[in-house]
């Protein structure tokens, strides 16, 4: 996209939010001295906190410098929902905005297209949040584990495996899962603002686990989200699985985890469980919002 045309669309998207919006809104005087509908550049810098010349220059679509914070407020000020706050963040940053913290939610949930999406799938997959809370899950994730058979607190990802024996039968195997959890997790860490239940949740992870302290507090990695890894069965060992890991659109919270077989032992083994000797139910899931309308495992 060329310089002119990016700056044009903020330009435009700017203008257009700032005329929809109403100064009673905001306690302002509706005068009849207004030649545009909206708010003024000059009231919307005063709330956003800015001086009025920086405004207008982010307005005309120069090149500045803005801090999150700012857009932060911004986006506040101009009433914008959550796919125009990410466009704002896109076209003012070149990236996608920082994902918000649900408070006081304790658990954040997946819609029924996420629900959906894993069904339609041939292969294990779940969807877990930022924080990997297990929040949807296929039928074939239960080969690995029935996260339906769990208390939903104990369908977090960190905490099955720092607290799960299944894990820990090897130490070297064990130490690179927690070395690789713990490096996706700084990741994840980094894309949200103040979450005190995830800060909870991390210091009760480094008081059970010295190992998960220790990566946690002096590693630098950075994982990639994408790896081969050994999954294991309680009934029938490990079987090796390549992961992929997306981030669903409109759900910046989440994370869809997919596992495919990673060589033929594994391929073989998931044919045979999933609709062989060993039948597969079908998920149990909970309601999902929108129903009434209509890597480590």
């Amino acid at each position: 996209m060329s310089e002119q045309l990016h700056s044009a669309m903020l330009s435009r998207f700017l203008k257009s939010r700032r005329a929809a919006l109403s100064p009673n809104d905001f306690g302002l005087p509706h005068d009849c001295r207004r030649r545009t509908p909206g708010l003024r550049r000059e009231e919307v810098a005063s709330l956003v906190g800015v001086s009025v010349s920086w405004y207008t220059w982010l307005e005309q679509g120069r090149n500045i410098s803005v801090s999150a914070s700012v857009l932060e407020r911004l986006a506040s000020v101009l009433q914008l929902d959550a796919a125009q706050r990410e466009y704002l963040f896109t076209l003012v940053q070149r990236r996608p905005a920082p994902i918000v913290a649900a408070e006081p939610k304790d658990r954040l949930e997946a819609s029924a297209l996420v629900w959906r999406t894993l069904e339609a799938l041939t292969m294990p997959g779940l969807a877990m949040t930022y924080r990997w809370d297990v929040v949807a899950w296929n039928k074939y994730i239960q080969l690995f584990r029935d996260y339906s058979q769990l208390p939903q607190r104990d369908r977090n990802l960190l905490r099955l495996l720092v607290r799960d024996p299944l894990h820990k039968r090897s130490l070297e195997d064990y130490e690179n899962k927690v070395r690789l959890a713990t490096s996706r997790l700084r990741f994840d860490y980094t894309q949200v603002g103040d979450d005190s239940i995830l800060d909870d949740l991390i210091q009760e992870l480094c008081d059970a686990c010295p190992i998960f302290k220790h990566h946690w507090n002096h590693s630098t990695d950075i994982g990639p989200p994408n790896s081969v890894g050994t999954v294991i069965h309680r009934e029938f060992g490990p079987f090796n699985f390549e992961h992929c890991v997306y981030v669903p659109k409109g759900d910046p919270h989440l994370r869809v985890v997919i596992y495919f077989p990673q060589d033929d032992a594994a391929a073989e083994a998931l044919a045979e469980l999933a609709g062989g000797g060993r039948a597969v139910a079908a998920t149990p899931r909970p309601p999902a919002p929108g129903d009434g309308n209509r890597r480590i495992a």
